[in-house]
């Protein structure tokens, strides 16, 4: 009777032996720790832009399904994960590989630290990625408060102003937007207004900065404002805004008339501006006399009648004297002579030169002193004379140097001359005792250089391709042309009361003395 039991028994083994394998699916893995997390400021805005490569699970190829970005003052990290705060909206996982973005917005400035897991589908969450951080800066420059005008001619403005400082967190000001407009500039007309070319690139935080203005119509008002732009493209406020108005096309005399070269140049004003001394070779040809000319050159007088050479001359403060160089002959030495103008004395020379002058001699304003140039051991130097005795001193150049063409400011504290680098002839400016040289130009050749009335400018002679005037602060600063003609312009002169220029022009070979309005 157990035989049948037995057999039940043995035949429920072998069929459990014969069943289906189970159909149940291994847990998939949790994904991938992301590893690649970038994290940049999005420009211009209070935002950081995340960016990272999908993860896949770890064997079988699958995808993940979510993601949580997290941000935090601090790293976040496995157990202070719950305490940082969750970007949103975030993306849905992509493929594994392709490439993820989300963007963090409005957040204070302050360094952010970011980092995200992801999940798979039944919620195994992967390690924390890579922490990036980066600290907002959503604040641009300071704005700029002293934009000023400078300069003026007849088509351009010479702007000025401190390079401003960044008061966001991290950046540097690294662009300028400069606009001008005929009408008055407000944060309302900003958009409107004209955007200026060529503005410099922003300097250190405190350093002066210059830009010329040009191709402006004569007569006219303009009104400039400017903004400055950090790395991030974060805009400063509006600057203060300047204005100024171009002087008027400048009134232009022809005031002599050479038929052969030599011709007339190198004119210096009276100190009442009644008249101009000046050389001419009229009387006879190679052979430079002084003259006076009446300022509107209506009248000459021959003041030196003399078988030699003249050059350079300039008045004497008390307008009654001239003092110019001179050479009898070629095989003679120049030196610095004088004549008297109210008497019919004879010239006399003051100093003799030792090697070659160069342009004019310059009166002290006090009338004590008579700067001039002699070469010597091929070096253009400037040496003081005292007219009452003739004894002379060293004041500049030599030892491989050069200082030429010395010209007095007003109030007899400074000399402006020419100096030379390896750029070439610039105008520099030093104390009167020689001391403490400020070099004012840094490009082309220049030279001629005459204080304005004011002692604020200096005009001086450019030869880059055709000879021009300009003029540059006293203290430096952007340099303006004065005259665009293609006839050569050269040794200006400022008239006492500083409404005038005049300077010699060269047409077809021939010097002519030329006077121009100034205001």
């Amino acid at each position: 009777m157990r035989t049948p039991w037995i057999a039940l028994f043995v035949g429920t083994i072998a069929f459990a032996g014969c069943s289906s394998p189970s159909t149940t699916t291994p847990a998939p893995d949790p994904p991938a720790r992301v590893a690649d997390l970038r994290a940049s400021q999005v420009s211009g805005e209070s935002s950081v832009s995340l960016t990272w490569t999908a993860p896949g699970l770890h064997d079988n190829g699958g995808a993940a399904v979510l993601y949580d970005v997290r941000r935090s003052a601090d790293p976040p990290e496995e157990s202070t994960w719950d305490e940082a705060t969750q970007v949103v909206p975030v993306p849905s996982p992509g493929a594994p590989g392709t490439r993820e973005t989300v963007t963090a917005h409005d957040l204070p400035e302050q360094k952010w630290f970011f980092a995200l897991r992801s999940s798979n589908e039944v919620g195994d969450w992967s390690a924390v990625s890579n922490v990036v951080s980066t600290t907002l800066d959503a604040t641009g420059p300071e704005p700029v408060d002293d934009l000023a005008v400078a300069g003026r001619a007849e088509h351009s403005i010479v702007l000025t102003w401190t390079a401003p400082q960044d008061a966001g967190q991290v950046s540097d000001v690294v662009s300028y937007d400069i606009r001008l407009s005929t009408e008055p500039i407000t944060i309302d007309t900003w958009p409107s207004a004209t955007a200026v070319v060529d503005a410099p690139t922003p300097g250190e935080p405190g350093m002066e900065q210059s830009l010329v203005v040009g191709e402006l119509d004569a007569g006219a008002t303009y009104y400039f404002a400017l903004t400055s732009a950090d790395e991030l493209s974060n805009a400063s406020p509006l600057s203060n805004v300047a204005s100024a108005m171009t002087p008027a096309e400048p009134t232009v005399f022809r005031l002599t008339n050479s038929a052969r070269p030599f011709g007339a140049g190198w004119p210096k004003w009276s100190p009442d501006g009644s008249h101009l001394v000046l050389v001419a070779d009229w009387a006879e040809m190679g052979h430079e006399q002084v003259y006076l000319l009446s300022a509107d050159g209506s009248e000459v007088e021959q003041v030196t009648d003399l078988p030699g050479r003249s050059a350079g001359p300039a008045f004497a403060p008390d307008g009654e004297r001239v003092a110019f160089y001179y050479r009898a002959s070629t095989d003679d030495p120049y030196g610095v002579w004088i004549k008297e103008l109210t008497s019919n004395t004879e010239p006399m020379e003051l100093v003799q030169l030792i090697g070659a002058p160069f342009h004019e001699v310059a009166w002290s304003p006090d009338g004590e002193r008579i700067a001039y140039t002699d070469k010597l051991a091929g070096s253009r130097q400037i040496f003081l004379v005292d007219p009452a005795t003739g004894s002379s001193t060293w004041l500049a150049g030599g030892s491989g140097s050069e200082a030429s063409s010395p010209a007095w400011s007003p109030d007899g504290s400074k000399i402006a001359y020419v100096g030379f680098d390896s750029n070439g002839y610039h105008i520099w400016t030093m104390n009167a005792d020689g001391t403490e040289s400020v070099q004012l130009t840094t490009s082309g050749d220049n030279s001629n250089p005459c204080w304005s009335p004011d002692g604020m400018h200096i005009v001086y002679s450019a030869y880059d391709t055709v000879g021009q005037l300009w003029t540059i602060p006293a203290t430096g600063g952007a340099p303006v042309q004065v005259t665009t003609s293609n006839e050569f312009a050269f040794a200006p002169a400022w008239s006492p009361d500083g409404n005038w220029i005049a300077y010699t022009v060269t047409r077809n070979d021939i010097k002519d003395v030329w006077i121009r309005s100034y205001e």
